[in-house]
């Protein structure tokens, strides 16, 4: 071999020794780089009817709507144009979901309720009209099974899917009528709900009548003082 082709494969070898460096930055570099926010978008979903809607919830996949109209549950898939109802239903209220997005949880006759969010038959899974009200107002719904809810005049109460068991979760406090919009933290890091009080208990140096709090464990929190405050799940 010359001294000549010995010292053309080397530049050849150095070349490529650089160019597959060169790839290697490049590709870091893109991996690391930080990525583009996603713009924020708004669209309207029109609703089949006149009735009145409440109790909307998104679904934690973001592929669904549940909400209820005129007592009425219904499902609104974001792929499809038109929603379907949830037959059996008469007065829902609480709309919530499941964790997977594959059931759809609502308050109704005392009762929580749940069914298939792709259409079926809606099973029970426990009663709380014993000393607790009659009229859910929220729910969370956590990967263990667990139901945390709210009613008219109570603090937070808890079902699990296991045995259907209403107790109490967290009870009120001194001037405290009910709390509602219960929302589940990620990862089991505690509870969002919103404080209703009574506006007899004020006196002054008192919060005002709605406050957001945080439950997490043994720890209970204000976090904010307002009116009309109102979380969306």
């Amino acid at each position: 071999m010359t001294r000549e082709s010995g010292g053309r494969r080397t530049g050849l070898a150095l070349f490529g020794g650089v160019f597959v460096g060169a790839m290697v930055a490049t590709a870091m570099v893109w991996t690391l780089r930080a990525p583009t926010e996603s713009p924020v978008r708004r669209f309207r979903l029109p609703l089949a009817g006149t009735g009145l809607v409440s109790s909307v919830a998104i679904s934690p996949d973001g592929g669904g709507i549940a909400y209820s109209r005129d007592g009425s549950l219904w499902v609104r898939d974001l792929a499809r144009l038109d929603p379907r109802e949830i037959a059996g239903t008469g007065s829902a209220a609480a709309v919530f979901w499941s964790p997977d997005s594959a059931w759809v949880g609502h308050g109704s006759g005392g009762m929580i309720w749940k069914a298939p969010a792709g259409g079926g038959e809606m099973a029970a899974i426990g009663a709380f009209q014993d000393g607790h009200g009659e009229i859910a107002t929220s729910g969370a719904w956590t990967p263990d099974g667990r139901i945390v809810f709210t009613t008219d005049g109570t603090g937070l109460l808890e079902v699990s899917e296991e045995d259907g068991e209403v107790v109490p979760f967290l009870d009120l406090q001194e001037g405290e009528d009910s709390y509602r919009d219960v929302s589940a933290l990620p990862y089991g890091r505690g509870y969002l709900y919103i404080i209703q009080r009574n506006p007899a208990a004020r006196d002054g140096a008192a919060p005002s009548l709605h406050s957001l709090a945080l439950v997490s464990g043994n720890t209970r929190k204000v976090l904010h003082e307002g009116q009309g405050l109102s979380l969306i799940h």
